[in-house]
């Protein structure tokens, strides 16, 4: 009882915690809406703008909105991850804001702030609301004082894979106590996570020994019988009980939860083949490319430069690739190798046997290359190299997200592993970029980008465009 009231205090003084951090971040974006037009006024030699003046009742009005509908998007009581976190956060962060604005419009209840201030402070608290609950989740979690106790049923792989993945979300704050072994599963202690028994030693007097809350289960192989009778026995037992179902392959196909009547049915998902998906994600492309175009042009001229200054040959390096529908199209490169490339990969290859396994294993060398040049060496560790490919998105050619722009050749076995990847126009980025690049193999590169095919969303773009910045800030895995 002592241990539960203790867990219960915790829990209320982490709520109190998380609601003072949204408050600050609510403060700090409304001062950003305040002071940012008054600088400018200044910076315009305009006459002076009225004194800087924050209400409480306006404060206290703009706090009672972001709470509330915070709590309708579960962000109190529900433990996200952290881009998952952020969508919920834009959704209810966008809706106080036009609340806010809504109360602008009417005479009778005009308060000190203008549109363009509103307009400024939700552009800030984008920002300021998912860092600072990250930066607190994060260190809470370091201290001990944001954690879950988990508890995985099964002790397979997919069960250590995925207590991996948990352990590593602070911002879920999970702790995995160990593991339970299901009949037919080894009872292998090795890993980051201890095996503590059987699934029939789950009891309430094991469950409070090893201070776990939470349960995952995660026995692909067990039927669905056998998975219903566990889910029973767990249910009584822990707050919340989540359940990896056994799908196989279909996990990687994509689907979603339908209902037809009483029937629970999972429907296979294709996202970026519908028509309205299409147009959104064709519009941001052409948005954003024209934008970064402008922005990286001095960027551009300098590459281009460098690249005619190493060494001889062109500047751009133009290759034929499949774009959507299989229809060829030239794809645009800064040239990061020599003009007699294939030469010297002829002569490397015979003198290294063991890079011709990794040439047909990963489609490229993950070590030396002969082929490339010095300055293509260091283009090619940030992906510099592909920023021409801008141009490819406003020709139409390329998205900026996307499955890879795979060659002609690689096109027979690309579709004995994926039916839709020639449907949809390639990118210059992907979750091929972010998810282990040239670490991973050819046909785990095909599934990631059939995966991103069939779970698209525009949101998942952005996560992607986002990632990508960080894998380039951290030159990772280059291609």
């Amino acid at each position: 009882m002592e241990m539960k009231f203790l867990r219960e205090t915790r829990k209320l003084a982490f709520l109190g915690l998380l609601l003072a951090t949204d408050g600050l971040a609510y403060l700090a974006a409304i001062l950003v809406g305040k002071i940012l037009p008054r600088l400018f006024l200044t910076a315009l030699g305009r006459a002076a703008a009225p004194p800087l003046r924050l209400d409480a009742s306006e404060a206290g009005a703009g706090l009672a909105f972001v709470f509330v509908i915070f709590a309708f998007e579960k962000l109190y009581v529900r433990r996200f991850g952290f881009w998952e976190e952020t969508r919920h956060i834009i959704k209810a962060l966008t809706l106080s804001f036009l609340l806010l604005g809504l109360i602008e419009l009417f005479p009778g209840t005009r308060t000190s702030n203008s549109l363009s201030g509103l307009i400024l402070a939700w552009a800030a608290g984008l920002a300021f609301f998912p860092l600072l609950r990250r930066l607190v989740k994060t260190v809470f979690h370091g201290l001990g004082l944001w954690n879950k106790r988990v508890l995985v049923l099964g002790a397979n792989p997919m069960a250590r894979a995925a207590a991996g993945l948990l352990a590593t979300d602070t911002m879920r704050g999970y702790r995995i106590v160990g593991f339970l072994a299901e009949e037919g599963e080894v009872m292998d202690t090795a890993g980051d996570f201890p095996v503590l028994g059987r699934v029939e030693d789950l009891t309430e007097e094991s469950m409070r020994a090893w201070g776990a809350r939470d349960i995952f289960i995660v026995l692909p192989d067990a039927s669905t019988d056998r998975l219903i009778e566990i889910a029973r026995r767990a249910e009584p037992l822990a707050e919340t009980l989540k359940i990896l179902p056994p799908l196989g392959s279909l996990n990687r196909l994509g689907v979603e939860v339908d209902m037809v009547g009483d029937i629970l049915t999972l429907a296979v998902t294709r996202n970026l083949l519908k028509p309205w998906n299409i147009l959104a994600k064709k519009a941001f492309d052409l948005f954003f490319a024209a934008l970064l175009l402008v922005l990286l042009s001095p960027l551009l001229l300098l590459l281009g430069l460098a690249v005619a200054i190493d060494s001889r040959g062109p500047i751009i390096f133009r290759q034929s690739r499949l774009g959507r529908n299989d229809r060829l199209f030239t794809i645009l490169k800064f040239r990061s190798m020599h003009v007699d490339a294939e030469g010297r990969l002829a002569a490397f290859l015979a003198s290294h046997p063991q890079a011709r396994l990794e040439l047909q294993k990963f489609r490229k060398l993950k070590s030396a290359d002969p082929r490339t040049t010095r300055i293509g060496r260091l283009i090619r560790k940030r992906s510099l190299d592909e920023l021409p490919q801008l141009l490819n998105v406003l020709r139409g050619q390329m998205s900026l997200v996307g499955p890879r722009p795979y060659l002609p050749e690689e096109k027979p076995v690309r579709d004995g592993l994926s039916g839709v990847l020639s449907l949809v126009p390639p990118g210059i980025t992907g979750r091929w970029q972010i998810d282990g690049r040239n670490e991973r193999t050819f046909e785990e590169r095909v599934r990631i980008d059939d995966a991103y095919v069939r779970n698209w969303s525009l949101w998942l773009d952005i996560i992607i465009l986002f990632k990508t910045f960080g894998v380039w800030i951290k030159g990772r895995g280059a291609c």
